[in-house]
């Protein structure tokens, strides 16, 4: 970490790598985001998965579940355990399953179930994302803000080239034999 905020300084000076420096900022600011999103991500999945898991449990004790339909072999392979249902349900909610086939499995629990998985998709899908995403943006953009050094160095550049210009004017007007003063005729033109 160290040599990487040493390298962070050394990319610092060199001016043509501004946007490199400032995707670098951004990823280093967003890591304490990143923690916090999988951790919230995780509690998430686990208390889904706690459900899920219980529902099977329920549905097998009462023979519910037929061990040689596909189906709910599916399902007892999907939510056997606390470990399964929370990869299935990150699967799930990432892409890595087809929903329907996760549905099919949770709905042999119960419609409840049924209900609870799609519930469980929207909620990852338009909450929990969304909000993960906002959370990145935003600290992404607080990163992004001039750090001392750039808006000085920024505004050092501005305050040389007024000075320039103003030289370059003052030259203009002597050359143009204004003399001593300037009029309000030559400022104008």
């Amino acid at each position: 970490l160290l040599e990487m905020a040493t390298l962070l300084r050394g990319v610092r000076v060199v001016e043509f790598l501004k946007e490199l420096r400032m995707m670098l900022f951004s990823l280093l600011g967003s890591v304490a985001s990143l923690f916090w999103g999988i951790v919230m991500l995780i509690l998430i999945l686990y208390v889904f998965g706690l459900v899920f898991v219980q529902g099977g449990t329920t549905a097998v004790s009462d023979g519910r579940l037929d061990p040689g339909n596909e189906v709910d072999k599916a399902a007892i392979e999907m939510f056997g355990s606390v470990q399964e249902a929370i990869m299935a349900l990150y699967m799930t909610s990432t892409g890595g399953v087809n929903w329907s086939s996760t549905f099919d499995a949770a709905s042999s629990f119960g419609t409840l179930y049924g209900g609870l998985l799609c519930f469980y998709i929207a909620f990852s899908q338009i909450a929990m994302m969304n909000i993960l995403t906002a959370l990145f943006v935003n600290r992404a953009m607080e990163v992004t803000k001039p750090d001392k050094d750039t808006a000085a160095l920024e505004q050092r550049r501005k305050d040389l080239a007024a000075y320039e210009e103003l030289q370059k004017l003052g030259r203009e007007l002597a050359s143009a034999g204004a003399g001593e003063y300037i009029s309000v005729e030559d400022f104008e033109d």
